[in-house]
């Protein structure tokens, strides 16, 4: 039997959900940032709802464009990171966003002509979010609104992007090697 109810509910989820094209942090640097991102924040300050939120896990990424609201292609995404090679991002400062009353987000400011190229390359598919200005940043955590995160400028720590990950609105997700 159909249940028109269950049909209903997972069409109004999923398309709730938006497409995420993504740099992945190689796992080893990936290891590193999780676990600074331990030492920064406690447990205990962590904001988590619906097992949801928390600590970013390993491997960290880095989101290119978010909010894609049809399914890309393989060709679509071949086509947008044609001839990239592996770059190098920049990660420059710690910082928070503060836009959401229920946590902040600490992370880190990335800096990368690639990255913004990337993005402005991405933006010929039609996407919807509520940032309009892209801000390249690696996520650790996210916590209470009143728990304290270290700012800090003036880092330069570097890290080689090779892979890049496209998130469908229908699930899963598939793998890009600049290598290739």
């Amino acid at each position: 039997m159909i249940n028109l109810s269950k049909m209903l509910t997972e069409d109004r989820n999923l398309s709730a959900r938006r497409g995420c094209l993504m740099c992945m942090i190689p796992k080893s640097d990936s290891d590193l940032i999780v676990e600074f991102g331990k030492k920064l924040v406690r447990d205990e300050e962590l904001y988590i709802e619906n097992d949801e939120y928390g600590r970013e896990s390993s491997p960290c990424h880095i989101t290119l464009r978010y909010g894609f609201l049809k399914d890309l292609n393989e060709l679509e995404i071949r086509q947008l990171i044609q001839g990239q090679k592996p770059f190098i991002v920049e990660l420059i400062g710690l910082d928070k966003f503060e836009d959401n009353p229920q946590y902040k987000v600490a992370m880190f400011k990335v800096s990368s002509p690639v990255l913004k190229r990337l993005n402005e390359l991405s933006s010929i598919y039609l996407t919807e979010n509520n940032y309009p200005e892209y801000q390249p940043h690696l996520t650790l955590c996210y916590v209470k609104p009143n728990t304290n995160i270290l700012i800090k400028e003036g880092l330069k720590l570097k890290t080689l992007i090779r892979e890049i990950c496209y998130s469908p609105i229908s699930g899963g997700k598939s793998y890009f090697n600049l290598d290739d």
